[in-house]
């Protein structure tokens, strides 16, 4: 057999690294497809009862893989039609939520954050609602009105927060369906554990034009909470000042919660809303999408180094079957052919033949 070359033996590698990455990756994306199933099948259908209770906010964050304190550490009601257009209910809960990793695409790693989720519901604008609970859950339509959130924090710049028309701001688009979840991955600033402190809640219009598209510079502020009494934005707004969420706020302690979940009697006492997540119901997509990748990984390993060889062979082994057949057929005996000679009976009849000697016959 010839022998292999050290570039053979690397492509084999660098094959087999690119392989692993691949089934990984879609092993990886499969794993996250399943929270989102969870969602549209078992938490988006109580969003029609959200104005009734608090049973979708409870699903919303066990898909988080969290638990929370149903008790807010900040809450704020606007009703008042005549105070402002905008009618709304606020509320801070403090959380926490388990983040799973995958180190290498398949080894499980799990990490703990503690931090708060903002909810804002119950909206209506101009006395209409707005909480359009009946939406299907793939609804591409884009709403009447638009309305953007504003969290200003102290340090007022944070490194990984873009900015936005206030330092130190992070803006996402209002939607009761996605409470705004706020844990250490936004709030540290640095490597030491640092924690930011969210000094800032401010609710914006922005009108749309008859395209629905957005324009930025009519967006109107309705409501403003903060902790340092500023009034940046005029007087037209409501202003709250009363907001504090420094870190003993929304932190749970060891002795509230000893381990990473909470156990029964912890869920009493604290008053938490906490359901373990289950996904292995959904675990086929995964199976499927691995099995199916690998397949094709496979199928192209064997054309990529094996097809060859396996050609060589079976074309060896026709070669031998041709070169045996000749062989036995040249072992095969011959048969021949014997000359027969008779006798001839003396009494059988003798033509005598006379040739004249003529000229003719001399010729």
């Amino acid at each position: 057999m010839k022998k292999k070359s050290i570039t053979q033996y690397l492509g084999y590698i660098l094959f087999a690294i690119a392989a692993f990455m691949l089934i990984g990756m879609f092993n990886n994306t499969a794993k996250l497809a399943r929270t989102s199933k969870y969602y549209e099948k078992e938490v988006y259908p109580k969003y029609q009862s959200y104005d009734q209770n608090n049973d979708y906010l409870d699903g919303y964050v066990t898909a988080g893989s969290g638990f929370y304190d149903k008790d807010p550490i900040y809450t704020y009601k606007q009703n008042d039609p005549a105070a402002s257009d905008l009618e709304f209910s606020l509320n801070i809960y403090r959380a926490r939520f388990t983040r799973t990793t995958y180190s290498l695409y398949f080894f499980k790693k799990q990490s703990t954050s503690d931090g708060f989720i903002i909810e804002i519901k119950d909206l209506k604008y101009k006395g209409t609602d707005i909480m359009d609970l009946n939406r299907p859950y793939d609804s591409q339509e884009i709403p009447a009105n638009l309305f953007r959130v504003y969290l200003r924090f102290d340090p007022a710049v944070l490194p990984h927060v873009k900015e936005s028309d206030t330092s130190g701001a992070y803006a996402y688009t209002l939607s009761p369906m996605y409470p705004a979840i706020v844990d250490k991955s936004l709030l540290q600033i640095d490597k030491d554990g640092t924690l930011a402190e969210l000094i800032e809640i401010r609710i914006v219009h922005v009108p749309l034009d008859y395209e629905k598209k957005p324009i930025e510079d009519s967006k109107q502020t309705l409501f403003v909470t903060n902790s340092d009494g500023n009034k940046f934005y005029g007087d037209a707004p409501i202003y709250a000042h009363d907001l504090s969420l420094t870190k003993d706020k929304y932190e749970f302690s060891e002795t509230e919660v000893k381990g990473t979940t909470p156990t029964e009697e912890e869920i009493t006492a604290l008053n938490l809303s906490y359901n373990k997540l289950n996904l292995s119901p959904y675990n086929g997509g995964v199976v499927l999408s691995t099995v199916i990748i690998t397949v094709i990984v496979i199928i192209a390993a064997y054309f990529m180094f094996f097809n060859k060889l396996v050609v060589a062979k079976i074309q060896e082994k026709r070669a031998e079957k041709r070169l045996a057949a000749k062989q036995a057929d040249s072992m095969q005996p011959r048969q021949h052919q014997e000359a027969i000679f008779e006798d001839i009976d003396e009494d059988s009849e003798v033509l005598d033949v006379d040739f004249d000697d003529s000229e003719e016959s001399k010729k």
